[in-house]
């Protein structure tokens, strides 16, 4: 409930900063907006990743949300909602009752980022962004040195992990490997 209130509060806040409210009544099929001069339309647009809450559009709290790329390289979500829970309800004019609501927002590269990180989207984060660097700990609690190596034995070397792992990672696993080793022939 608490990611769902902070999910809540974060969309709501780029659509305020955008001047965009949503719209009552259920999503069509194809939507197609103009915004700031610019037309966003989920036809034309590749989609890049969906996020659904409860996955069914008969639960009161669900919402679901689309991530999509014009062909022009920007991004968009649409999220469609039901409840005053999630981001995309919409008021009832008169009254103070919600019902399903809709909403197209375009999102800025940061904003993108931001939204796959809180979704837990791992994977799709890295197939549009490519795997962002490893979070590094405290560098006072590690030693930096430097290794010298033939360049027959580094290239073998960067042939057998195709990528798989860095040279970092291998290194130190080795050395953690031959220290646990040498520790048990004592």
């Amino acid at each position: 409930m608490q990611q769902m209130k902070a999910a809540k509060k974060l969309i709501e806040e780029w659509a305020e900063s955008l001047n965009l409210s949503n719209t009552l009544g259920a999503m069509p099929f194809h939507l197609k907006k103009i915004i700031d001069g610019k037309t966003y339309n989920t036809e034309t647009a590749t989609l890049l990743t969906t996020y659904s809450y409860d996955n069914t559009r008969e639960d009161y709290a669900h919402f679901w949300e689309y991530l999509y790329q014009t062909k022009a390289g920007k991004f968009f979500l649409v999220g469609e909602g039901m409840s005053e829970w999630t981001p995309y309800c919409a008021r009832i004019p008169g009254c103070n009752e919600y019902a399903r609501g809709y909403i197209l927002l375009p999102l800025e590269l940061d904003q993108v980022k931001k939204w796959l990180e809180f979704r837990g989207l791992v994977d799709d984060y890295e197939y549009i962004f490519g795997c962002p660097t490893e979070a590094e700990g405290d560098r006072s609690a590690t030693y930096t040195f430097t290794l010298r190596m033939p360049s027959l034995l580094s290239q073998n070397l960067k042939d057998s992990l195709q990528e798989k792992e860095s040279i970092q990672s291998f290194i130190q696993k080795s050395i953690e490997s031959e220290i646990l080793r040498r520790r048990q022939i004592r």
